[in-house]
C-alpha cells in the first residue's frame, strides 16, 4: 500500500520537470523525458495530466510562485506592524530577501530560479500572460505600498521602474546560481554579499531621480 504521504502523479511530473528544465533548459527536455525521469510507465502521463507542454511549464512555475508570494505576503505584513511600510529600502529588501531566502533555504529554489527567468524570455509565450496574476500579488501589493514615497514622480516612469526592478531581481540571482550552482556552507557568504548590493542597487534605482 502507497503511504499516504507518497507524492502523486502530477507533482512527480513536476518535479521531474523542474530539476530538468533547470538543468538542460526548457526547450530542451521532451514529454517523454521528463515522463521517464518521474518514474511513470505511461509514456502519456504528462499529456494526461497537464494537456501541454506549455501548461506543465506554467504549472511548474505557478506552485513556487504562489510559495514566494505568500513569503513576501507575510514580510510585508510585518513591515506595516512594525513600522517600516514607508522605507523604500525595507520595502524593496522584504522582496528580494524572500527570493533570495528560497533560493539558499528551499531544496527547489536555485531550480526556480533559472527556470523562471528562462520563461521570462521565451519567445513562444508572454510570461504574465500565461501565468496566473495571483502569483505576483506582493509584487502588487509592494508596488501600491512604495508608490507614495515617489509622489512626484509620473506613473510611466513608475511602472517602468518596477517592471525594471522585478526582472533585475530575478535574472541577477539566477545569473549567479547559473555561475555557481545552488548555495552552499562554501559559497554562502559570496552569495549573501551579492543579495546585500541587489538590495542596495534596486533600492536606488526604484528611488532616483527622474527628468
Amino acid at each position: 500500500m502507497i503511504p499516504d504521504s507518497a507524492p502523486d502523479t502530477p507533482t512527480l511530473l513536476m518535479d521531474a520537470a523542474e530539476a530538468l528544465f533547470a538543468e538542460r533548459g526548457i526547450d530542451h527536455v521532451s514529454m517523454r523525458e521528463i515522463v521517464r525521469a518521474s518514474g511513470q510507465k505511461n509514456l502519456s502521463a504528462a499529456h494526461y495530466h497537464f494537456g501541454s507542454r506549455e501548461s506543465l511549464v506554467v504549472a511548474v512555475l505557478e506552485r513556487r510562485l504562489r510559495d514566494i508570494d505568500r513569503g513576501r505576503h507575510a514580510r510585508l505584513d510585518r513591515l506595516e506592524a512594525s513600522g517600516l511600510a514607508h522605507d523604500l529600502h525595507e520595502l524593496t529588501h522584504a522582496c528580494i530577501a524572500e527570493l533570495c531566502d528560497t533560493v539558499a533555504d528551499a531544496p527547489w529554489g536555485a531550480q526556480h530560479v533559472l527556470v523562471a527567468s528562462q520563461a521570462m524570455l521565451n519567445p513562444k509565450w508572454t510570461y504574465e500572460a500565461v501565468v496566473d496574476p495571483a502569483c505576483f500579488s506582493a509584487m502588487i501589493r509592494l508596488e501600491q505600498m512604495a508608490r507614495s514615497l515617489a509622489p512626484n514622480m509620473p506613473d510611466s516612469c513608475y511602472l517602468l521602474r518596477m517592471r525594471m526592478l522585478q526582472d533585475q531581481i530575478l535574472h541577477v540571482v539566477a545569473r549567479w546560481v547559473h555561475q555557481h550552482g545552488a548555495v552552499t556552507d562554501t559559497n554562502a557568504v559570496q552569495y549573501r554579499y551579492m543579495v546585500k548590493h541587489l538590495t542596495a542597487f534596486v533600492t536606488a534605482g526604484l528611488g532616483a531621480q527622474f527628468g
